[in-house]
């Protein structure tokens, strides 16, 4: 588990970074003992995050965006690119 922790992916020869308010991945190495692990990489990793978890924003909406094209909303990442199976967007204030 972790939070605001980037999850990476190479798209069309660009690297593409999103950075959920919480993630969790099954079986994710630790990191080496005095270093901070702040992201992840499915291709390089291999496993799927089981979980994204986004909190809603007041300002743009941005955890429901599909753009299709660089850079990508947030749902199409998770969902699309990186097959997330559950992504939770949390409203704090209902």
């Amino acid at each position: 588990m972790a939070s605001n922790f980037g999850l990476c992916a190479k798209v069309n020869d660009k690297t593409v970074v999103k950075a959920p308010d919480w993630v969790y991945v099954p079986s994710v190495l630790p990191a080496e003992p005095g270093e901070v692990r702040r992201s992840y990489t499915r291709n390089a990793e291999g496993e799927v995050p089981a979980v994204v978890m986004e909190f809603l924003s007041d300002t743009d909406g941005s955890e429901y965006s599909n753009k299709p094209t660089y850079p990508y909303g947030k749902l199409r990442f998770y969902e699309r690119i990186l097959e997330i199976p559950i992504y939770v967007i949390f409203e704090p204030k209902s």
